[in-house]
């Protein structure tokens, strides 16, 4: 799932480059789904 996302996240850095702060609360967005991810995979195998 993360994998398809960095690939998105690679394709979407280049049609943002000219667009800063669309970028950068991609990048929060981004951030935040995977810290949730991972709290999630956490809470499961424990």
């Amino acid at each position: 799932m993360f994998e398809a996302l960095a690939i998105k996240f690679e394709t979407d850095k280049r049609q943002l480059s000219g667009h800063p702060f669309s970028h950068a609360i991609f990048v929060r967005i981004l951030n935040i789904a995977y810290f949730k991810h991972n709290l999630f995979t956490n809470y499961q195998n424990s």
